[in-house]
């Protein structure tokens, strides 16, 4: 199967299948009426514990509706099957490889990100002209505006060169670890506390393997999300046009999700047929000699 194919069928898969949504939009609601409701109370102990149960909804929706895109990646949909099933079953399968995978992922980045504030600290220069000026950050955008205006065009070179490599090694980043989650849904070892470490190891090998395909699905995702950005701070105030993005937000995580999940099985399908293929041929051949 092609890449185009691949596409075509994570499309058809998320818009066929009313599944694969309606867990996320049920995810996206409680989480934000947990995450609302604890920013505006007046309690530590709540909000901390309120903080916390987003975390571990977060671990649960993920486990699930990860095991969901695998059903649906290695089987054909189905009008009858039970989809709260399998949610139910990813996420005792699921849960501690996940957790122990976000943990990995967000200790990965925030080394590259503080990697990254060294050398642009060595090569750019220092930022320490805004942390003199926090107060001034946190007023309203006009404010902010009007300082920013008030920087030499060295700071604003500084400022600038710091964003840029930012973005580059925060894109970098996500490229390398984007098939991170296929990698430890499909891994099948029994030990869950190694998974995540096997994962990481077969979606980096995966990675650069199907480096093109892969690098051509990281960049497609980017453009999509920066036209939706663009389009969101330009239109964004208009309510026919907010309902209209919220739609898209949940169909294109939908498919971005499903496409990682699609690419990552059928390659790794296809190497592994190559392999028995050859397997098998190496073994024709000695039975042949004796």
């Amino acid at each position: 199967m092609n890449l185009f194919e691949i596409f075509k069928k994570s499309f058809s898969t998320v818009i066929t299948n009313p599944a694969v949504t309606l867990f996320l939009v049920l995810f996206m609601i409680a989480s934000n009426f947990l995450a609302s409701y604890a920013f505006h109370i007046n309690s530590y102990f709540v909000t901390l514990t309120l903080t916390g149960c987003i975390f571990l909804l977060s671990l649960c929706f993920i486990s699930g509706w990860f095991e969901i895109t695998k059903d649906l990646t290695l089987n054909k949909p189905e009008e009858n099957k039970n989809y709260w099933g399998i949610f139910l079953e990813g996420i005792g399968k699921n849960i501690i490889p996940i957790g122990l995978g976000c943990f990995i992922y967000v200790l990965i980045l925030m080394c590259i990100l503080i990697l990254t504030g060294k050398i642009c600290h060595e090569v750019f220069g220092s930022l320490d002209f805004i942390a003199k000026d926090a107060s001034i950050l946190t007023q309203d955008n006009a404010s902010l505006i009007k300082y920013f205006e008030t920087l030499t065009d060295n700071q604003k070179y500084i400022l600038s060169a710091w964003q840029l490599s930012f973005i580059f090694s925060t894109m970098v980043f996500g490229f390398i670890m984007l098939f991170y989650y296929p990698a430890i849904i499909f891994e099948k070892t029994n030990n869950n506390f190694l998974k995540p470490l096997i994962a990481l190891k077969d979606a980096l090998i995966f990675t650069f393997k199907n480096f093109f395909g892969a690098l051509f699905i990281h960049i497609f995702i980017y453009i999509i999300y920066m036209l939706f950005g663009i389009i969101r701070v330009n239109l964004g105030n208009n309510i026919i046009i907010s309902i209209l993005l919220i739609f898209f937000q949940i169909y294109f995580i939908s498919f971005v999700v499903m496409l990682i999940f699609n690419y990552y099985e059928q390659r790794n399908n296809n190497s592994k047929r190559t392999d028995c293929i050859g397997e098998n041929a190496n073994i024709d051949k000695s039975c042949e000699k004796n």
